[in-house]
């Protein structure tokens, strides 16, 4: 599905009715300054200085010097399985905070902010648009402990922007992987070999989807993700991020 350039007044109108869920109404939530009516989540100044991953390599989200070129290591590799890769932001501070709120203080509201600045975004860069988006599913036992799949909600913030459907019961992960941020390269790999299955009797998928995650760190769990859909039906499995790290691999 190309991307309808004609789709940005929607987006806009999108923005400007979601419900913000702030803490304090019409607080910032970095600054705590006030908030102009405009004001998505956070003032326009704080707004201004979140770390914008541009330019970034497309098919890791890597930073590099010139807009729309590879960088080293994906000149150098043919192991990726996934399409073009975009991160939103650098995993930087405010960014990082953003993020860590959402995933260990239950911040639910910061999903939607996430989500409709990344769909925001896909219609600005002129992103492929795709038949559905597909969260990285969590560990049953995680979702049980946090209460939520922090890529879910920002799927569905997402899908709310774009009226792109999100799909997230076909695909389960069925080995409780240790936490991503603390483990080598090489043993990321090693780690999420055989951690999705799809679900049996599931439909049957598109062949264009989009894979939503929260921070992409090496790639590892997204390309592994990609890997089992692209088994399964999927043709081009595009990722769309909130964030990246600077780590390569």
């Amino acid at each position: 599905m190309a991307v309808n350039k004609n789709n940005k007044g929607k987006v806009n109108r999108a923005l400007a009715s979601w419900d913000h869920g702030l803490p304090v109404p019409g607080i910032c939530y970095l600054c705590s300054g006030p908030l102009e009516r405009d004001d998505l989540f956070i003032c326009a100044a704080c707004n201004n200085d979140l770390p914008v991953n541009i330019p970034a390599c497309p098919q890791c989200a890597l930073p590099v010097a010139v807009a729309g070129a590879a960088c080293g290591y994906c000149l150098a590799t043919t192991e990726r399985v996934t399409g073009d890769l975009f991160a939103l932001f650098r995993y930087t501070f405010p960014i990082s905070r953003l993020i860590h709120d959402l995933k260990f203080h239950a911040r639910i509201e910061i999903a939607g902010f996430l989500g409709c600045r990344m769909a925001q975004a896909a219609v600005v860069y002129g992103l492929s648009m795709p038949q559905c988006l597909v969260p990285v599913p969590l560990h049953k036992s995680r979702v049980a402990e946090r209460g939520y799949n922090q890529s879910l909600e920002i799927a569905h913030a997402v899908s709310s922007v774009l009226d792109i459907p999100v799909y997230y019961d076909f695909c389960s992960r069925i080995v409780n992987t240790p936490p991503q941020s603390s483990a080598t390269a090489a043993a990321r790999g090693r780690n999420l070999t055989g951690a999705f299955a799809i679900v049996e009797h599931c439909a049957t998928l598109p062949e264009h989807v989009v894979v939503i995650d929260d921070v992409i760190t090496t790639g590892a769990t997204v390309n592994e993700f990609a890997r089992v859909l692209c088994r399964n039906g999927v043709t081009r499995a595009d990722v769309w991020a909130a964030a990246r790290t600077t780590i390569s691999g």
